[in-house]
């Protein structure tokens, strides 16, 4: 009986062992797998982060691009009133406007206001309202004037 009882001691013992072995092997697996998921998560993120890196550089190479389309136009502008000395006839300011518009042909309006009066306006025939105007005076303009 001894013999029979060892027997199925060591039975018992090999199967407790194969299970071990077994839930061993599952949790070495599933470790092993949460490593490499965890190391193709980070390669992923990785790639996301060089991706919008690029493409936030090239947005910012437009938006660079842009702003000095249209603030040249103003330096020129500046230098436009300072070669005349502030003072020029409305025909040299059209000939202005119109090569100004037909560079930029988003620019909605482009005014000389010596004093805060609004005296030359590019596109009168839509701007007319602004001849006259006193920025000074107009308290949604006085800031910006």
């Amino acid at each position: 009986m001894q013999r029979k009882e060892k027997t199925e001691m060591n039975i018992e013992i090999a199967h407790s062992n194969g299970r071990f072995y077994l839930y061993s092997a599952a949790l070495i697996c599933a470790f092993i797998s949460a490593v490499i998921l965890a190391g193709v998560a980070h390669i992923s993120m990785q790639s996301k982060r060089e991706l919008l890196q690029s493409q936030l550089g090239e947005v910012r190479g437009e938006l660079e691009h842009r702003i000095a389309r249209y603030i040249a136009p103003i330096i020129a502008l500046r230098s436009f009133i300072i070669e005349n000395g502030g003072k020029f006839e409305a025909t040299r300011f059209d000939q202005y406007a119109t090569s100004l518009h037909d560079a930029l042909p988003g620019l909605m309006a482009a005014q000389v206001a010596p004093d805060g009066i609004v005296q030359f306006t590019t596109r009168r025939e839509r701007n007319s309202a602004a001849l006259g105007h006193d920025l000074f005076k107009d308290p949604k303009r006085r800031e910006q004037a």
